[in-house]
């Protein structure tokens, strides 16, 4: 097992790569600018050997590499060390992240020819656009970017909400709140990994005023005298879809070369989103929150040698500052977490103060003054 941070992380990859260029002459010449010239060490070589001879290798790319704000690099080296080896590539979607591509959510996406390319999640913030309509997010905790997001929502001129839960912070942004219906309270259907299509019904009503999103879409899209909002039931959309899919053959997407790999030379914040803390649903179940791993969400997680490098101990109060924003928080030791990077949970009251879950940071000890 290699734990490392996230510069060591391409330095790694980098490595593993240049020990199997030479097993395709055309890779090599592509792939060749990117690369260091330096030779691959010994734990790189032993990888590589692995991967290249193993029985049916496989790379898996999890969460908190898609997370990251470099993932396609990542992927995209992942995908040529498993072509060079002949290993299977695992990328693992999140919720129904393989439906929503099917459908066109990705502003890149060809899947569906006569959807118009959009903004990615990054943009849509940074643009600040006039109006937004938010499905089933909270903002604060469900974006990668919190600060950004927010202001974004709070210089616009209109916000339209859609969520299945009350909450103070939709009130500071949001000019229309409309009750959703949750996920146990509509019909729908799942995408899988292994890209079956898995539909299911409603198990109970839903109360109140609350309706299905695909009846909130629906209206919205009337309203707004858009074409093509005519459905009578989620299942007429999910048939679109796939009269859609079936008319087009599938894309077939080249591999991904980098036009450079950047590495950062600072402290590094990583951040993942914790298991009770992943969507509305379970955020706001008071049980979950009351849960064992939900008890340090605010605690900032430092290796102890990075620790006595930055001089904090145990329990010591600190600073953590990204760009212009700064925010306090208590030490944890763990060594657990790579030297050169600090971890602080994703979708928490204090990251959601916070520009990104990953960059650079610095950190100060707040001393403690003595009573006058």
């Amino acid at each position: 097992q290699v734990v490392v941070n996230t510069a060591q992380l391409f330095a790694l990859l980098s490595g593993i790569t240049k020990a199997l260029l030479h097993l395709d002459k055309e890779a090599a010449a592509a792939w060749q600018h990117l690369i260091p010239e330096k030779a691959a060490s010994a734990t790189e070589q032993n990888i590589a050997m692995q991967l290249a001879n193993g029985n049916q290798p496989l790379i898996v790319v999890g969460a908190l590499a898609n997370q990251h704000p470099q993932a396609a690099v990542i992927r995209s080296m992942a995908a040529l060390i498993s072509k060079l080896t002949g290993a299977r590539l695992l990328i693992l979607p999140e919720a129904n992240s393989q439906a929503l591509h099917l459908a066109g959510a990705l502003p890149h996406n060809e899947m569906i020819k006569d959807v118009k390319p959009g903004l990615d999640a990054k943009t849509v913030w940074e643009e600040q656009l006039r109006a937004y309509v938010l499905m089933n997010i909270e903002p604060e905790f469900d974006c990668s970017n919190p600060s950004a997001a927010q202001l974004a929502l709070q210089r616009a001129g209109f916000v339209v909400a859609i969520n299945s839960f009350h909450c103070n912070s939709l009130h500071e942004y949001a000019d229309v709140l409309l009750p959703l219906a949750a996920c146990a309270e509509t019909s729908g259907t799942f995408v899988g990994l292994d890209h079956q299509w898995q539909s299911f019904t409603g198990a109970v009503a839903p109360p109140g005023e609350s309706r299905p999103g695909w009846k909130i879409l629906r209206v919205l899209g009337n309203i707004s005298k858009f074409n093509g909002f005519d459905y009578v039931s989620s299942e007429g959309v999910r048939q679109e879809l796939q009269d859609q899919l079936n008319r087009h053959s599938p894309v077939k997407h080249g591999l991904y070369i980098p036009a450079e790999i950047s590495q950062a030379d600072g402290l590094q914040l990583i951040s993942e989103v914790p298991i009770y803390r992943t969507d509305s649903l379970v955020r706001h179940s008071k049980a979950l929150q009351l849960t064992p791993e939900n008890q340090f969400l605010d605690t900032l997680r430092i290796h102890p040698i990075q620790a006595e490098l930055s001089g904090l101990h145990q329990g010591d109060q600190v600073h953590i500052q990204q760009g212009e924003i700064s925010v306090s928080t208590t030490v944890l030791i763990d060594e657990q977490v790579a030297e050169g990077m600090v971890y602080l949970a994703a979708a928490s009251p204090l990251s959601a103060k916070l520009t990104s879950a990953f960059g650079d940071v610095e950190l100060s000890a707040i001393l403690e003054t003595a009573d006058a």
